[in-house]
């Protein structure tokens, strides 16, 4: 509200943007520790990481 009312609503998206990542990770990370081992094939490792690296 804060950023809106100042004139600056790009640091208001940026926040809602941000905690929305923070999130959807933490939920992922939390899910992952609690779920213990995972397997994990590097092939798709590797694909995952060169989309990621394609995709800005």
């Amino acid at each position: 509200m804060t950023a809106i009312f100042t004139g600056n609503p790009g640091v208001g998206w940026g926040v809602v943007l941000g905690a929305n990542i923070w999130n959807i990770a933490g939920i992922l990370g939390i899910a992952a520790i609690f779920a213990g081992t995972m397997k994990i094939n590097s092939r798709e490792i590797t694909r995952d990481g060169i989309m990621a690296l394609l995709m800005p």
